[in-house]
């Protein structure tokens, strides 16, 4: 029965010194982290989102699905495109 919870157990880990905290701190002073202005666009899907009477119709159709379905996968199409855009356009900072 030992040599079971002997095999079952592990060594402890290795204590980790704490990082640098100057690398986490941000070029500002304060430390604070402020967002770009390119941000603000991430919050235009979570506004859309919360209104689902945009999408909630069945026309116009497109190749026969209604509204409904075509507009939710543009809509995520174009989320992906924005977030994209947001990240390019803040990629150096």
């Amino acid at each position: 029965m030992e040599d079971r919870r002997a095999r079952w157990q592990t060594a402890p880990l290795p204590r980790v010194t704490d990082p640098d905290p100057e690398r986490y701190r941000s070029h500002r002073s304060g430390g604070r982290r402020r967002g770009s202005r390119w941000h603000w666009l991430l919050w235009l899907p979570v506004i859309i989102a919360l209104f689902p009477a945009i999408f909630n119709r069945a026309e116009p159709t497109l190749m026969g699905l209604p509204f409904y379905y075509w507009g939710q996968l543009a809509f995520a199409l174009l989320c992906a495109v924005l977030t994209a855009v947001v990240h390019l356009a803040t990629k150096g900072r």
